[in-house]
């Protein structure tokens, strides 16, 4: 647990590390999705934290973190470089979920230094997000929080993670969870993404209904240096529903690359 101050705003992510600045293995960053926080990477951060360095961040607004949030995937984009530079992380993975794997991508495709290879989990090229949501989300309450948790999580999800994400999203400033979904519905590089040079880990979800195989499918075709896995039994919260299989997959392609 620890805090860094970007752009004069305190932001909290959560780390296996006691400095950074002693940092000499290859590091995870994992950024979450719209109205997540680091609490979404648990079972990954347990499960990583032998042998790689692990930061899962809250974004502005979100979590812990200090800060008003952003309506642009670019500027959550922007923001996710200044972490990197000012931690000077340069062995770095970078995880994003939905609108984390949206910002993922722009980080991409303008990438820095020392970047090693992205992760992008049940995300797309374009989020076009449905006008009844936007309308929905534009307050925080039970109502809504069911809402996303209903298209989140497949099925047969376990109660306690549907409290968990409930409690999550109904601590998220409702401006913040809005305005997240704004960026997400304005975010379009489908035209662009075949420029990620970068090696790349896409992971779709067989029952995910917010962001739909097509879409990982889609990126795995365009991304030229990428592979792609189906989590089974699992919906758009792949990494909390099934974390065992989620993980083993990108223990795998971190091993292989």
């Amino acid at each position: 647990m620890a805090y860094v101050t970007i752009d004069e705003e305190k932001i909290y992510y959560a780390t296996n590390r006691k400095s950074w600045k002693e940092e000499n293995r290859t590091q995870i960053i994992f950024i979450h999705g719209a109205g997540g926080d680091h609490r979404v990477w648990v079972y990954q951060a347990e499960y990583f934290r032998k042998e790689y360095g692990i930061y899962s961040l809250d974004l502005p607004g979100h979590g812990f973190s200090k800060g008003t949030g952003s309506v642009t995937i670019e500027e959550y984009a922007h923001f996710v470089k200044q972490f990197l530079t000012v931690l000077g992380l340069k062995q770095s993975i970078l995880v994003g979920h939905s609108m984390g794997g949206a910002i993922v991508q722009t980080v991409a495709l303008d990438p820095i230094p020392h970047l090693k290879g992205i992760i992008l989990v049940g995300t797309g090229a374009k989020l076009r997000v449905s006008p009844l949501f936007l309308e929905k989300f534009k307050n925080i309450n039970e109502e809504s929080a069911s809402l996303f948790c209903k298209y989140s999580f497949a099925e047969n999800v376990q109660p306690e993670l549907l409290d968990k994400a409930i409690e999550m999203i109904m601590n998220t400033p409702a401006t913040i969870f809005y305005n997240d979904f704004v960026a997400c519905d304005n975010f379009d590089v489908l035209n662009e993404v075949n420029r990620i040079s970068l090696p790349a880990l896409i992971i779709g979800a067989a029952q995910d209904q917010m962001t739909p195989l097509k879409y990982s499918q889609y990126l795995q075709q365009q991304i030229c240096n990428s592979q792609f896995a189906i989590i089974e039994n699992a919906g758009h919260m792949m990494m909390m529903e099934n974390p065992s299989q989620f993980n083993q997959v990108i223990e795998a392609w971190l091993k292989a690359i």
